[in-house]
């Protein structure tokens, strides 16, 4: 997974027609924070520019296409620094979307990938879309990010976790993030619903280095969640995703999952597997 000199690697997922330069921002913040390389990749379906049934003609239009978007690349990582750049490389495809990005995933292995929560009325998180297929096809750590997500550790930085306990996370990258803010983690549970009532509380430890709030999972807990997300500033909430299946009781993780990225406005850390947060 890491390369020969043990960097992390993140693999970006860029979609230049709706292309957010707070998400890239956020993808340098935390390379520089996690001494990673980022790779930025582009996939574009042929049917988007070739249009003629002539071969060459395609073929030109295609050759055409291809200088334009590495042109369009390249003035995106100009307008950063030199030193930023040094762990920037990119690469494009042209074919199947999800083909093309499975095949990058095999290749890269990255750590992390990052791609962009979507607006529901453009693309369902379910069915044949690009977010569900690389959450099923690569192991390792996922980030669904939103605009409104600012992710920098050197200046504000307030983690959520949802449904897992702190414990379950690896003394490594989230770790390293974790580390880097001066807030206390906020803690996120659901639990089942015994008498149909909704209720929320709190709990706050000794030395204030962790609040929880458990709500009770009801038909608008994801709306308090909301509430509570946003009146504690949280930039990136973390889970592992043996916590959507574990919580999910009636629901599928799937329609959970769905769920949490539908109607939450913050940005996602799907972390690959149990691991231990604190010392």
């Amino acid at each position: 997974m890491k390369t020969q000199n043990n960097t992390n690697k993140i693999l970006f997922l860029c979609d230049l027609e709706r292309f957010s330069s707070n998400h890239f921002k956020n993808t340098l913040n935390l390379a520089k924070t996690l001494d990673a390389e980022i790779e930025l990749f582009y996939v574009k379906k042929p049917t988007k520019i070739a249009k003629s049934d002539n071969q060459l003609s395609v073929i030109r239009t295609m050759n055409r296409d291809f200088s334009e978007t590495t042109k369009s690349i390249e003035n995106i990582l100009s307008s950063y620094s030199e030193s930023v750049q040094k762990n920037i490389n990119y690469s494009i495809a042209y074919g199947n979307v999800k083909s093309e990005v499975e095949k990058r995933i095999d290749s890269y292995q990255p750590d992390i990938i990052i791609l962009g929560k979507r607006k529901r009325k453009q693309l369902h998180f379910l069915g044949d879309s690009l977010t569900e297929f690389v959450i099923k096809k690569h192991e390792g750590d996922i980030i669904i990010a939103t605009p409104e997500s600012e992710i920098n550790p050197e200046e504000h930085l307030s983690f959520g976790i949802y449904n897992t306990d702190e414990t379950r996370f690896e003394k490594t990258m989230l770790r390293q993030l974790f580390s880097k803010s001066k807030h206390p983690l906020k803690v996120f549970k659901s639990s089942v619903v015994s008498d149909g009532t909704e209720h929320h509380s709190l709990n706050i430890d000794s030395d204030l280095k962790k609040v929880e709030f458990v709500f009770e999972h009801s038909d608008s807990y994801l709306n308090n969640l909301s509430k509570y997300i946003s009146l504690n500033n949280i930039n990136l909430l973390c889970l592992e995703r043996n916590a959507i299946k574990k919580n999910s009781r009636k629901k599928s993780g799937v329609v959970e999952m769905r769920n949490l990225v539908d109607n939450l406005n913050v940005s996602l850390w799907i972390s690959k597997q149990p691991n231990y947060l604190t010392s």
